[in-house]
């Protein structure tokens, strides 16, 4: 059975995430839920569209980060295209995301589960997802290979 603020957070990220009817898909089972869309991506080089895939753990949504996944062009290994590389630019060949630290997901939830936290913690997803997608976007534009030290980041590993 989901935890009860499941529908608020599902509802939260859906009107942050993806306003303006960019919802394609939501699909549940008895362990995860599937949210599928496009974010829109603002940067200093310009606006682009990114399609993701976010998978929800079930009903240990709140302890597990979901998994966001994306294939946009723009996001391809940096610093001679080597995929051992990609941690620092937090994403993995398989398209994953490395969009926040556990801990700091967890910590959206300190203070109990309710519908503000769900709507914290969904507004958090797409923030964060959308800063790091927006820097992969630049470093495109501009033909960047390393991670620029004045991008905030955390280590790896």
């Amino acid at each position: 059975m989901d935890h009860p603020c499941t529908e608020s957070f599902k509802q939260s990220l859906f009107t942050f995430a993806f306003p303006n009817n960019r919802l394609r898909s939501v699909r549940k089972s008895l362990s995860t839920i599937v949210v599928e869309g496009a974010l829109s991506i603002d940067s200093m080089c310009g606006q682009a569209d990114a399609d993701i895939l976010i998978v929800f753990g079930g009903a240990d949504w709140m302890n597990e980060m979901p998994i966001v996944k994306t294939d946009v062009a723009w996001l391809q290994p940096r610093g001679g295209g080597s995929w051992n590389q990609c941690a620092e630019w937090h994403r993995y060949q398989d398209g994953r995301l490395c969009w926040t630290r556990k801990d700091c997901w967890q910590r959206l939830f300190s203070n109990g589960v309710d519908a503000g936290s769900a709507r914290n913690a969904a507004a958090s997803l797409v923030k964060d997802v959308s800063v790091l997608l927006g820097y992969h976007f630049v470093a495109d534009r501009l033909g960047l290979t390393e991670w620029p030290s004045r991008w905030p980041f955390w280590k790896h590993g």
